[in-house]
């Protein structure tokens, strides 16, 4: 009779120890890029997909030196000339001395299987095979070039769509477009017929229409990519939110204004609503009475972000799993919509920056051009625009480590979508760095001054903004449950010091202070009625009351505190707005040991 054998199982907790120590790696990956982010440090991945950092012991303090310790060049470091560290020795150099790359191990030692670091001569050795040779010069003049006709075409359209883009209200549109199905439409099914009738033949209906949308609609080119339209192929389409003309690329018909089916039998005066389709908000199958609109990318993008947001905050107590797994997915859709977000902004930046060239700048601000002041203040925007869109990118990162898998699946899942996540964001922070470093050295001191000026005078006017509108709603939801004033206070403190530097700014920008404060006070109404940042669920407050609000509000507080607390480092030098960083340090810290206490 043939023997059998059986392969004894290991004890059941050995899965969930393997699952627990691979989300521990996983949560080393996080805080690795959250140190990167707010340091700026070199972080390389080994061919397992595990992540790692040349060790940084051995790096001189920037305080102890002033100039490159290459003694035959010796620059000074200021703005424009940057210290960069040797990953070898540790030592101070300027960027063009520390422009080789030597294979080193994370201890910083010679390695052949290393990755590759950026080093100084000294520590790269005596290179006496081979020889080079320097093409740049040619290669700037080919470019100029090659950019002449480019520029002639995209300047014009550019100045245009950016110069309507900021005038768009969303949510004004938004109302235009439910108001417009209401009154054409409604909750009658013959006249949905008419309606479906008439498209295509009586031309746009008048509430298809954006505000602006007579001056963008007649556009030659594609307000997202750049590409022109043509008779046959890549037919011009017109967004219905902004106005804007774009390709069937870069836009799509996942817009729809529908009546719910359960309220239009109420016999009620009933709203119609928005949404984009196949995204968690949207109706579960089509509406009898909807119609679908074009939308472009980016109106997209803020609608999909507001519509998950009400999803999430209507969701009521579900299966702890359940919760799991939608919390993932919840995570993952955002992950997505900052991924869009940065790599629609960083294309641009990228035109921006490469048609900002040193020779053209220079004639533009010898002869006071507005047109040069516009340029500037455009890559000014971009460049705060996107550390924003990085900072929200890692924030959503940071978002994940509140997440507590129980399963395998879920933590598998969840190191995929860090492993993908930490890989798009080495690749897009290194090319948005790259650029920046391009800049410095093809742009003249007192424009790349005038740049960062700009820059940080938004960051800290953005700041205030934001730690202002925090205290205010931290107010009026202490006020209403009776939580005492110790978050509104101590955010207050934070708030005093941050407005200081803030008037000292505009004093030296020559700006009136007076009328800066109405914008900020207008800006601020608009806030609080459109985009609060601390809306607690109604349910849950129906639940456990006042101890819930404390909660939520503190939750809120630190997640705010810490996102403005790295935007202002991103964006501005490490000597400037130094009360205001340890004013936001200091507030983050004391926000995080009451939500431990």
């Amino acid at each position: 009779m043939a023997s059998s054998t059986t392969v004894t199982p290991g004890p059941p907790h050995q899965g969930i120890l393997l699952s627990q120590q691979q989300w521990a790696l996983a949560l080393g990956d996080i805080d690795n890029l959250l140190r990167q982010h707010q340091a700026g440090g070199t972080t390389s991945q080994d061919q397992d997909g595990e992540f790692y950092n040349v060790t940084k012991h051995h790096w001189k303090n920037k305080k102890e030196r002033s100039q490159c310790a290459n003694q035959s060049c010796g620059k000074q470091f200021t703005l424009t000339v940057r210290h960069h560290h040797c990953r070898k020795c540790g030592d101070l150099f300027c960027d063009q001395c520390t422009k080789y790359q030597m294979r080193l191990n994370p201890l910083a030692h010679p390695d052949p299987q290393g990755k590759l670091y950026k080093v100084c001569q000294g520590c790269l050795g005596p290179q006496t095979i081979g020889q080079t040779r320097d093409h740049m010069e040619m290669y700037k003049q080919l470019k100029l070039k090659c950019q002449d006709s480019k520029l002639k075409q995209i300047n014009g359209m550019k100045g245009r769509y950016e110069d309507f883009r900021k005038r768009i209200d969303i949510q004004r549109e938004c109302v235009r477009l439910t108001d417009g199905f209401k009154a054409s439409i409604g909750t009658s099914g013959m006249r949905k017929n008419l309606y479906d009738l008439k498209a295509g033949i009586m031309g746009v209906p008048e509430w298809h229409k954006a505000a602006y949308w007579m001056h963008t609609s007649k556009s030659d080119n594609c307000a997202t990519c750049r590409t022109k339209f043509g008779m046959v192929s890549n037919k011009k389409h017109v967004c219905t939110v902004c106005g804007f003309g774009t390709c069937v690329t870069c836009s799509s018909k996942e817009l729809i204004v529908y009546i719910p089916n359960e309220e239009k039998l109420t016999g009620q005066d009933v709203q119609p609503k928005l949404a984009i389709i196949k995204i968690i908000g949207c109706p579960e199958k089509e509406p009898d009475l909807c119609v679908y609109l074009r939308i472009c990318k980016m109106c997209r993008a803020q609608l999909e972000s507001a519509q998950i947001e009400e999803y999430q905050q209507s969701l009521e107590v579900v299966d702890e799993s359940t919760d799991i797994w939608l919390k993932i997915v919840n995570v993952n859709t955002k992950f997505n919509q900052a991924q869009e977000r940065i790599s629609v902004h960083l294309p641009r930046y990228q035109e921006l920056t490469e048609n900002l060239e040193s020779r053209q700048i220079k004639q533009d601000t010898g002869s006071a051009q507005p047109k040069a002041k516009s340029n500037i203040q455009t890559l000014a925007r971009a460049q705060g625009d996107l550390s924003d869109h990085f900072t929200s990118f890692v924030m959503i990162l940071e978002g994940l480590k509140r997440v507590k898998p129980t399963t395998k699946g879920q933590t598998s899942v969840l190191r995929n979508i860090i492993k993908a996540k930490y890989n798009f964001y080495q690749e897009s922070m290194f090319l948005f760095r790259d650029l920046k470093r391009k800049l410095a050295v093809e742009t003249p001191p007192e424009i790349l001054e005038c740049i960062q000026g700009i820059v940080e005078e938004n960051a800290i006017n953005s700041a205030y903004l934001s730690i202002r509108q925090l205290g205010l709603e931290s107010i009026l939801l202490s006020d209403k449950y009776k939580l005492g004033n110790r978050v509104p206070g101590e955010i207050a403190r934070a708030e005093d010091a941050i407005l200081q530097e803030l008037k000292s700014c505009l004093e030296k920008a020559r700006k009136d202070w007076d009328e800066h404060q109405q914008g900020i006070n207008k800006m601020l109404k608009i806030q609080l009625q459109e985009h609060r940042f601390i809306q607690p669920s109604t349910g849950k407050l129906r639940q456990r009351g006042s101890s819930y609000a404390q909660e939520f509000m503190v939750q809120r507080c630190e997640k705010i505190i810490r996102q403005i607390k790295l935007q202002v480092v991103e964006k501005c030098s490490d000597s400037h707005f130094v009360p205001s960083k340890n004013a936001l340090e200091t507030l983050h810290e004391w926000i995080l040991e009451i939500s431990v206490a």
